[in-house]
């Protein structure tokens, strides 16, 4: 999914637009904590378990991605309900939502 691949007239699959858009609502996750996009991410990484194409240990690894996505909705949610703004583009000075990111398992093995 870059230049060299749309120069060649290659026309990526519905997965790999599907994970595409999941890694880019990461990064918009990253900066700016909004509940609206993680439940966007929840989704998808439903979507993408569900695929024909994905193997059992993938759909695994979507099920308990989006298991750790609805744990980060649930803080984000409670921050906002106690008032935090989770961002505020218009002043570089606030402090985003602290979210308690999971340190990563291991090495993951596909099967």
């Amino acid at each position: 999914m870059d230049v060299d691949d749309e120069a060649n007239g290659a026309v990526p699959s519905e997965l790999e637009r599907l994970i595409a858009g999941t890694f880019a609502l990461m990064t918009a996750w990253y900066q700016c904590p909004q509940p609206a996009v993680c439940r966007k991410l929840m989704e998808n990484l439903a979507l993408i378990g569900r695929h024909e194409a994905v193997s059992d240990g993938m759909r695994r690894v979507c099920s308990n991605a989006a298991a750790r996505w609805a744990a980060y909705l649930e803080e984000v949610e409670s921050a906002i309900e106690a008032g935090t703004e989770a961002c505020d583009a218009d002043d570089e000075d606030d402090e985003p939502i602290g979210v308690t990111m999971d340190p990563l398992p291991g090495p993951i093995t596909l099967h």
